[in-house]
């Protein structure tokens, strides 16, 4: 009788490692088809992404009669070189020669000037420092549209209209920029400071030997931020700009393109490899800066 009473008992201990086993494999299975799913839609939605760039890559390379082909055809019967003239052509290359000039010189001036306003927020004391802090911070509530017509008053009072510096000066000043860069500076050691001023470096020496050194990561997420905004600019060379060899390459692209549509695919291709450039030399400063500005950790 005693035996009759254990023997499922036994049987049940017998089988728990296999009931265990199985849960764990049901477990993963699920675990698993919920993954094949998650990576099954995530690829699904990168094909669909990618297809316009795939589309834009292959039709820069068909010949014309091929691009008004009907039913058009994913790849081409015949590649060829052609559309690569148009870029090459001075109806090309002025406007995109003015974007590198107006791109490249803002960078340099956003980081100089944004640079310096955000040195003296964060390291030098004078009256209505903080004033001058919130004024910069209420600023950047203000769409940008609302200076639009200001700006435009500026430029022409100023005898600046339908120039390329009508367009640097109106793109230098970035409150976001000098936010950015004053609390990132907040975290630099005032010591460092202190002894390059008694060992008698100026104020300029020490901003430019000392404080830019240590600050490349902030600097370069402000020189990406303004090389990409500047050179997708349309909204300000559409109001200052009218001249066409004063074009830059967003404006040339809306109200100068050709009339071959693999042309205009390959200026459009050939214009987004700059900033792609751009951001692969320099993208270690932006993922830095934006890691220690957030943490206030300096490196």
């Amino acid at each position: 009788m005693a035996n009759s009473v254990r023997t499922p008992a036994r049987v049940e201990d017998r089988l728990a490692p296999s009931i265990g086993t199985l849960r764990r494999r049901r477990k993963g299975l699920r675990k698993g088809l919920r993954y094949t799913g998650l990576y099954a839609i995530a690829i699904l939605l990168a094909c669909i992404t990618a297809f316009p760039l795939v589309w834009l890559l292959i039709t820069i390379f068909k010949p014309t009669y091929e691009i008004y082909q009907y039913p058009p055809t994913l790849f081409a019967k015949v590649y060829t070189l052609f559309n690569f003239k148009y870029v090459l052509s001075g109806t090309f290359l002025h406007p995109f020669f003015n974007t590198v000039y107006i791109t490249v010189v803002t960078a340099v001036l956003q980081v100089l000037v944004n640079g310096l306003a955000g040195y003296a927020l964060a390291k030098q004391r004078f009256p209505g420092r903080v004033v001058i802090f919130y004024l910069f911070l209420s600023s950047m509530m203000v769409p940008f549209q609302i200076y639009l017509i200001p700006d435009f008053l500026i430029v022409k009072h100023l005898g600046l209209l339908d120039t390329r510096i009508a367009l640097i000066i109106t793109w230098v000043g970035s409150a976001g920029s000098v936010f950015l860069i004053r609390q990132y500076m907040m975290g630099l050691p005032d010591s460092t400071l202190e002894a390059a001023r008694l060992d008698g470096a100026s104020e300029w020496r020490t901003f430019f030997q000392i404080v830019v050194p240590m600050s490349t990561p902030v600097l370069g997420v402000v020189a990406i931020f303004s090389f990409f905004s500047q050179w997708n600019n349309l909204l300000m060379p559409l109001i200052l700009i009218h001249t066409p060899t004063r074009y830059t390459l967003p404006l040339f692209l809306v109200f100068s393109p050709s009339s071959n549509p693999g042309q205009n695919m390959t200026a459009a291709f050939v214009t987004s490899i700059p900033p792609l450039i751009v951001f692969l030399l320099l993208q270690r400063y932006f993922s830095r800066g934006i890691a220690l500005t957030g943490t206030g950790e300096q490196g």
